[in-house]
């Protein structure tokens, strides 16, 4: 038989040496590549510092886009991060899709009437996702402006998967956080916080702490809004209305979370709207992310 191994015939190395000795680059070296492990959404060379926080935050590589449903996989999920681009847009719609087959029991399991979950709305918004509407830029100005339905968008989406998401729109020094309650589960307790960074023009951008991470634990958030100055509190459009609520009904609520020397302290002139504020500030800043119990607005 010809062509198998045994007819091939032997090599010997004098005839290898000859062969390296007519290559005229056989002296060439290669310099040696240094492999250090990366993290996907900061990658140290085309870091971006965030000028308004302190040194070491960076924006998130620009390839993910600030979505509910990205921050979230970006939150849970170790492959999210490593993925190709195409290969996290199809992540994204398998999670819209679980997350719309999951509304109706979670409508139920945590009040969604109470948290403003409309059910139509959500559907045709949850639906759209699934579909691959989370391929488009996520309108956090619009959250901004008060429109509900995002709002409620963002609040699931935490409750889904069990993290918090602070939305820092820094033009106008105004911050928000989500989701509007928390179950009396103790995981909550460790729950890491997102972060999103929304400009005028609408362009969002996620933000990576000192240590190349997306995630933020809660002593390291309320460490960090202690060094940033003056921020306002905006209660989201989905909060609990206090149109059916007295003035001296919501100094007794923030009395009861806050002592009676800060209800003391309060302003003779406030408002009522500015009182609801003061108590979803409150209510984040020394007791949940200080693992309290409380009430919110």
């Amino acid at each position: 038989m010809q062509g198998t191994v045994r007819d091939t015939q032997p090599v010997y190395w004098n005839d290898i040496e000859k062969v390296i000795l007519t290559n005229v680059h056989r002296n060439h070296s290669v310099d040696i590549i240094s492999i250090k492990g990366l993290n996907a959404a900061a990658v140290a060379a085309e870091a971006t510092p965030v000028n308004w926080l302190p040194s070491g935050w960076t924006y998130a590589n620009s390839s993910f886009f600030a979505t509910p449903i990205s921050l979230a996989l970006m939150a849970t999920d170790p492959l999210y991060e490593i993925s190709a681009v195409n290969t996290r847009r199809s992540m994204e719609k398998e999670a819209a899709t679980e997350l719309a087959e999951a509304f109706d029991d979670m409508y139920n399991k945590h009040n969604g009437r109470g948290r403003a979950w409309t059910k139509t709305a959500m559907n045709s918004e949850l639906t759209q996702w699934a579909a691959g509407a989370t391929e488009r830029p996520f309108d956090w100005t619009a959250v901004l402006d008060k429109r509900k339905i995002l709002s409620a968008l963002i609040d699931i989406t935490c409750v889904k998967y069990g993290i918090r998401l602070a939305v820092w729109w820094s033009e106008h020094k105004k911050l928000s956080l989500w989701p509007l309650q928390e179950s009396d589960d103790v995981s909550w307790a460790s729950a890491p916080i997102m972060n999103v960074e929304v400009l005028s023009s609408g362009e969002a951008h996620v933000l990576v702490n000192p240590d190349g991470d997306t995630k933020v634990k809660a002593a390291q958030w309320l460490a960090l809004f202690k060094t940033i100055g003056e921020w306002q509190w905006v209660r989201p459009s989905t909060a609990p209305s206090i149109s059916g609520k007295t003035l001296t009904e919501l100094k007794a609520d923030y009395g009861e979370l806050a002592g009676a020397v800060a209800l003391a302290n309060l302003a003779k002139k406030i408002d009522k709207d500015a009182l609801a504020v003061l108590i979803y500030k409150y209510g984040w800043t020394d007791i949940r992310l200080v693992n309290k119990e409380s009430v919110f607005y």
